[in-house]
């Protein structure tokens, strides 16, 4: 019986787990932006500015 439960709970979680993917995956891509950070600077989008900026300070 318990055994029973266990395989079950499981098999719910794994199904909504499979579910929300699939749904994530069809959905429109969407960006976060942050608020504080991007008035401020504009965003480094290449990486060898990120690496410039980090690494390279003016």
């Amino acid at each position: 019986m318990k055994e029973t439960v266990q395989g079950t709970v499981i098999l719910v979680i794994l199904c909504l787990m499979s579910i929300l993917l699939l749904w994530g995956l069809a959905s429109p891509p969407t960006t976060i932006e942050f608020p504080l950070l991007s008035h401020s600077k504009p965003a480094l989008i290449d990486v060898f500015h990120i690496i410039e900026a980090v690494f390279l300070v003016e």
